[in-house]
């Protein structure tokens, strides 16, 4: 037996409180019922557990665990196929509980899966560096009109501005901006949207900080702060503009949609009852796309607001999907909650995926994919955010490890 030790207080973030004593309570149960080889009552208790909280390493695993030694293959199967879409290793097959499944052809072609899910490779190539040693960068937006990137830092709280091989401070030293988690441009009002969260990993964190948000508004061309206010209670992780001044924000702990206007802010639609960690959101017409974080991918209609699941078609990994673009029916999702971390292209069709693309996978720098933007047909965005390089909550970053601003032509890739 090799199930993973599930460290509950983790695995429940973002449920209720009856959530997670069900949660707890499942897991228990199954655990149980394995050790006395009951095994009806083990896929019965981890079918529920994996319910309530999907997409779970630790319970896609033992899902699987479980089918296999109710002797149910192909389910055994597909569910250890969704585990390694998550997390791609060969270690499965030192278990026992598999023992079934030896010389099952659809079993056997799993190594195949996790070799093609673990090779190193990327189509991308890169825009321009930036050193990482003072700044940890998370997000990213672009103005083409004056050929200039906005980046904005989690430790140091910055909105820094590129062109032309230039880094400099574009904003800095506000008592209400925290982590910058989004960025995004209004042409028509000429204004930078910018959200942030309070994070332990920011300078100047404390408790008295713990969830809170804020919204800034610049003017585009000086910087000049057009207006700020806080948000309670909420940690944004992304923000898009949706013109005539306003611009939607996800709540990643709240799990709602904020409508943001110059004079403040209103719940433009409370999901909390369906998604678990709202992240990266990405709009096409009427649609909003909407990834979480935990449960994957989602469309929501803007003007009826009503929410679909995208059916992953088995052709990736709905967990761990951050920040999400949209591209002439494609989503481009920057997943750094697997592993190994990807950025894929995804068509979709009638909601469903029907082809997938690698866009980066394994990579062997340091750092992970966060956040991009599409610029016309070209894709930018930041492949090396450096999350490893805190050590007891300091930022201590490799200073060889620079961030990678990669570039790629969406034409010649995902539609050609």
């Amino acid at each position: 037996m090799r199930h993973f030790v599930l460290i509950l207080f983790i695995l429940s973030t973002h449920l209720s409180f009856g959530q997670m004593d069900s949660l707890r309570t499942y897991y228990q149960l199954s655990i149980e019922a394995y050790k006395a080889g009951e095994y009806g009552d083990f896929l019965r208790y981890t079918v529920r557990a994996n319910e309530i909280r999907p997409n779970h390493p630790a319970l896609a695993y033992n899902l699987a665990s479980a089918y296999a030694v109710n002797n149910r293959k192909e389910e055994a199967v597909s569910a250890l196929s969704t585990f390694l879409r998550m997390n791609a290793s060969l270690d499965y097959q030192k278990d026992s509980d598999f023992d079934s499944l030896r010389g099952y052809e659809p079993y056997e072609q799993l190594v195949e899966q996790v070799a093609q899910s673990t090779k190193k490779m990327t189509n991308a190539q890169v825009a321009f560096k930036l050193s990482q040693k003072e700044n940890h960068y998370e997000s990213m937006t672009y103005d083409a009109g004056s050929e200039t990137f906005f980046l904005g830092t989690i430790n140091t709280r910055r909105i820094m501005k590129y062109k032309s091989g230039a880094v400099e401070q574009f904003l800095g030293d506000e008592p209400l901006l925290y982590s910058i988690m989004g960025l995004d441009i209004d042409p028509e009002s000429n204004m930078l949207w910018i959200c942030s969260a309070a994070l332990p990993e920011m300078q100047g964190y404390s408790d008295t900080l713990q969830n809170r948000s804020s919204v800034f508004g610049l003017e585009l061309t000086t910087g000049k702060v057009k207006f700020s206010y806080p948000i309670p209670e909420a940690i944004l992780g992304d923000l898009i503009s949706t013109g005539n001044g306003a611009a939607l924000a996800s709540d990643g702990l709240g799990n709602k949609l904020y409508e943001l206007r110059p004079d403040g802010f209103s719940v433009f639609a409370d999901l909390s009852g369906t998604l678990l960690n709202l992240q990266g959101l990405s709009k096409s017409e009427n649609q909003l796309y909407i990834s979480d974080y935990l449960t994957g991918l989602y469309s929501l209609n803007l003007k009826t607001k009503s929410l679909k699941k995208l059916r992953d078609n088995d052709l990736y990994s709905e967990k761990g999907t951050d920040g999400l673009l949209s591209y002439q029916g494609h989503l481009i999702g920057f997943q750094n909650g697997t592993q190994p971390k990807r950025v894929t292209g995804v068509r979709f069709d009638a909601h469903k995926a029907v082809q997938m693309k690698l866009i980066e996978q394994n990579s062997s720098l340091k750092g992970e994919p966060t956040q991009g933007v599409i610029s016309g047909n070209t894709l930018y965005y930041i492949a090396t955010s450096a999350w490893d390089a805190y050590e007891d909550g300091k930022y201590q970053p490799d200073t060889a490890a620079d961030l990678e601003i990669r570039t790629l032509d969406l034409v010649q890739f995902l539609i050609e």
